[in-house]
């Protein structure tokens, strides 16, 4: 293994972890190399978290368009962890925003837990 992926695992088993303590069942999906690091359900709850998870933030265009694609298919949340320094972990969710007449322009904002 080498140290990048050990980092990167290391940091997804965090998320989940951190996940499954805000009451949700979080599913890994290593090695994958696919767009949803982490798969998330609660009890009765009718959305899914999709996540996507980044030490750095910097996610591309295309890894966006297609995380937020799934999510708006299968009912979800689209969310981006990131770890930005040693503050711990934070989640930016994916949202599509109507701009400029009919195109749509995808953004992040700050997301955080919500109990229901």
């Amino acid at each position: 293994m080498t140290t990048r992926y050990q980092q990167g695992y290391a940091f997804e088993n965090r998320v989940k972890a951190d996940i499954q303590r805000h009451g949700y069942y979080a599913v890994r999906s290593g090695g994958s190399k696919g767009i949803v690091d982490i798969l998330a359900v609660r009890e009765h709850s009718p959305r899914i978290l999709m996540v996507q998870c980044k030490r750095k933030g910097a996610i591309s265009r295309e890894e966006w368009n297609e995380l937020l694609r799934s999510a708006e298919l299968y009912g979800g949340h689209a969310l981006m962890a990131y770890m930005p320094g040693a503050r711990g972990i934070e989640y930016r969710g994916l949202v599509t925003e109507r701009a400029h007449g009919d195109s749509v322009e995808a953004c992040s904002v700050k997301w955080e837990w919500n109990p229901k």
